[in-house]
């Protein structure tokens, strides 16, 4: 008998948890959401969430209220509990839903016999086929159970809590509503900073626009707010009212001491969707209760470690040799908002003495405006072996990093970093010596390096004939002093080369450096096909020292090398006028580093200027140019007699002391046409010269 009744008042109890049509006081939040299947269906998700100190379950399911003003449509559908307990079954039993664990409380069940606040969430999930294509379905939801007791609104444990849902099916056919990131319950501590992130996400890259509104009851009426709160203060904050960003959602706010010690409050926060055009095409209404306590987990924010061994009494991680950024870890999420992107939360100190900038921080991923770590980017690598130790501070935000309660990190990171050698190489010059050979010069950095390293050490020397390679190794050294390699088996007057450094260590080290490559200046000449006394030179660029001055150098029968002109990068083409004396010219190309004074030069061009230079053509149209039949060096072989033909033997021109003034006139000084002709030229004391002269006006 005993044990008939007792299983009676089980199963009596059970009914009651799981009745649709009780009304206890234990719904804190309620949230909808869908997603589009196509125009007319659409998953519809509502959440809600049980205060687990009332031993009250939530129903099977829950009525789903759709109408549409413009389309004079309406209708219902009721959908499922789709939250299972710990055995796979869907009771909706206290306890039977899934716990979120809310931060600064320190409650870490949803057992019947808490004293604190703790939540637990059951979802709700159903297709919804609309019956028409209207601009306006409002989609509303009202969970049986009447809302938790609140400090701001009149009569709430009488009251259900009310949302809704804006869907318009004409202009955004099968779109998603915004989702959420975190369940709408928050805990604020008083005296604290939050930015509070709503951790709306929205898919189909639309625009999100939020607002504060009133929270609603039965049948979407709005609740009553008590004296001196109302849905813009909806309790006592340092600067009142609320401010919300409209474009990310963020409440930035100092809760103050309010009426009671664990004060519940309300906060409902409206967010539209917009298309590219402008218009609205949806809206969800997040219906959100907050706990306010002047009596927070004293935890403060930290720094996690790994198994690093510390050397004192703060965490501590290690770090790999020659690292540029660290990653760091907390025990608690930070708030994003109060993360200096700049890096000017933290100061990271040396083992030697003094600090290594950090100039970043990589933009963390955030969850509902939470992260738990981060990636520093330094201005420099590590290299040094010792403790590194980074110091919390205050960012040119204003602010310190705030943990998810308002807490401050107050703590202090050892970063160790050992058996560390560092090795760089870098490519100085390349030159070209004595149009023979080329020159090659590195520098070598070391630090740490072990007397075994050092003798270990052995550099490639690497050649190609286009800059981005491949490269083949053509030399090496195998002592650390030697940074210096001649390359000989090369033909600088016809060809650039391309050379980079390796530089081999023992594989242990991990270390493989390399340098960039430098290319040898090429030297070309060009004779001008319409000018004869005039050479076009160009060359290859060096870009082995920022913005190089080119220098433009002559030599005359093997002497000095001097300047007869200058361009600067990128400019690399000179137009040379052959000088009227005699001789063998070379040119070449120079560049002067002015910081380290290396020199690089090119190959050189070499001509003979001959005795009696005679052009081929002449184009006496008053430019300057090749304007006259000019015979260098003529001074020399006066006096000089000239005879001009034509191409049928006809003597056009004749001056028996010519003075190199013939621009192409007869015997009459009238203008001869354009063609060729047929010059003798007697020189007083030499061999007398013949030949074709073209006149081209």
């Amino acid at each position: 008998m005993a044990k008939g009744l007792s299983i009676f008042l089980i199963f009596l109890n059970l009914l009651c948890a799981v009745s649709i049509k009780t009304k206890a006081s234990h719904v804190a939040a309620v949230n909808i959401t869908y997603l589009g299947v196509d125009t007319f269906r659409y998953v519809i998700t509502v959440r809600v969430y049980r205060d687990c100190r009332v031993l009250q379950g939530v129903p099977l399911d829950i009525r789903i209220d759709y109408n549409s003003v413009s389309c004079g449509l309406s209708g219902f559908v009721l959908i499922p509990l789709i939250t299972t307990d710990s055995l796979g079954d869907t009771t909706g039993i206290a306890g039977s839903g899934v716990f979120v664990q809310l931060p600064c409380l320190g409650i870490e069940t949803c057992d019947n016999n808490i004293t604190g606040y703790a939540i637990e969430e059951f979802i709700y999930q159903d297709t919804l086929t609309l019956p028409d294509t209207c601009t306006d379905w409002i989609l509303s939801a009202e969970p049986p159970g009447f809302r938790n007791a609140s400090d701001v609104l009149d009569s709430a444990t009488t009251k259900t809590i009310y949302v809704s849902a804006l869907l318009n099916n004409v202009d955004a056919p099968a779109n998603n509503s915004p989702t959420f990131e975190k369940p709408p319950v928050a805990i604020f501590c008083v005296g604290n900073q939050f930015f509070f992130n709503q951790g709306a996400i929205e898919s189909d890259g639309d625009s999100l626009v939020y607002s504060l509104a009133p929270a609603q009851g039965a049948n979407g009426s709005l609740f009553n707010y008590i004296t001196p709160f109302d849905y813009l203060t909806p309790f006592n904050v340092v600067d009142s009212p609320l401010t919300m960003d409209p474009v990310n959602g963020i409440i930035s706010f100092i809760p103050d001491t309010q009426p009671a010690p664990n004060f519940t409050s309300v906060i409902c926060v409206l967010i539209e969707e917009y298309d590219a055009n402008g218009v609205l095409i949806g809206s969800v209404k997040n219906d959100m209760q907050v706990f306010i306590s002047d009596s927070c987990d004293s935890d403060t924010l930290n720094f996690t470690g790994d198994t690093t061994t510390a050397t004192s009494v703060h965490p501590a991680i290690s770090a790999l040799c020659k690292a540029s950024k660290i990653t760091i870890h907390f025990d608690f999420p930070v708030q994003c908002e109060t993360i200096s992107l700049d890096g000017s939360n933290f100061i990271f100190t040396l083992p030697i003495g003094g600090t290594l900038p950090i100039t970043s921080i990589v933009p963390p991923i955030c969850t509902g405006g939470l992260i738990d770590s981060l990636v520093l980017i330094l201005s420099d690598s590590m290299r040094y072996n010792g403790s590194y130790f980074l110091y919390d501070t205050i960012g040119s935000n204003g602010t310190p990093l705030l943990s998810e309660c308002g807490l401050p990190l107050n703590d202090t990171l050892e970063v160790r970093l050992r058996n560390c050698v560092k090795a760089t190489v870098d490519l100085l010059n390349v030159t070209v010596v004595n149009n023979e050979r080329i020159y090659i010069l590195w520098t070598v950095y070391t630090e740490n390096f072990s007397d075994t390293d050092s003798v270990s050490i052995e550099y490639n020397v690497l050649r190609s004939l286009n800059s981005p390679g491949p490269y083949i190794p053509i030399g090496s050294s195998f002592i650390l002093a030697d940074t210096f390699y001649t390359d000989v088996n090369v033909s600088v007057t016809d060809t650039a080369y391309n050379y980079m450094m390796d530089m081999l260590l023992d594989t242990s080290l991990f270390l493989y450096p390399q340098t960039d490559s430098i290319q040898s200046i090429l030297l070309t000449g060009v004779e001008s096909t319409f000018d004869t006394t005039r050479i076009d030179f160009s060359w290859t660029r060096y870009w082995g020292w920022p913005s190089p001055t080119y220098r433009v150098m002559q030599s005359i029968n093997n002497g000095s090398w001097d300047e007869i002109g200058t361009t600067n990068d990128p400019s690399t083409i000179y137009a040379y006028t052959k000088p009227l004396l005699a001789s063998t010219y070379r040119i070449m190309i120079q560049t002067v580093d002015n910081t380290t004074k290396l020199v690089s030069e090119s190959n050189w061009v070499e001509y003979t200027r001959e005795v009696i230079a005679i052009p081929n053509i002449i184009t006496p149209n008053d430019d300057g140019i090749n304007d006259f039949f000019f015979v260098n060096e003529l001074i020399f072989y006066k006096p000089v007699h000239l005879i001009v033909y034509n191409r049928w033997g006809m003597k056009v021109f004749e001056d028996d002391d010519y003075d190199n003034k013939w621009d192409g006139d007869n015997l009459q000084s009238r203008p001869l046409s354009d063609g060729t002709y047929f010059y003798v030229l007697d020189l007083s004391g030499a061999e007398s010269r013949a030949g074709f002269i073209m006149i081209v006006r």
